[in-house]
């Protein structure tokens, strides 16, 4: 069984990865200066939000499998949440909680 937030954080890591990599290849383009500069800086702007919707959809996943009483699931999903930091304090309080 896997709760749609599990599924939404699998998605969003693999958009991360595109994004990333579309950055690299930008990096790594004849583009001009000036064009590369404004491209990255879209796409990494596009990839906080992704790395943040991420993180989100993984804690809340934590919290529901916390919930369903599936005390492993959520142990992994709110280790992940953590790494991020607008959700660092949240998931600890939640990790606090599975490990009791």
């Amino acid at each position: 069984m896997r709760f749609r937030n599990e599924k939404a954080g699998d998605n969003y890591g693999v958009k991360e990865e595109l994004v990333q990599k579309q950055i690299d290849e930008i990096l790594n383009s004849p583009l001009s200066t000036e064009r590369k500069a404004r491209l990255v800086s879209n796409k990494k702007a596009l990839l906080q939000k992704t790395q943040l919707t991420k993180a989100t959809a993984l804690y809340n996943g934590a919290a529901s499998y916390y919930n369903a009483g599936m005390s492993a699931k959520a142990l992994h999903l709110a280790q992940i949440a953590a790494t991020h930091s607008a959700f660092k304090d949240k998931a600890e309080q939640l990790l606090t909680l599975i490990k009791k």
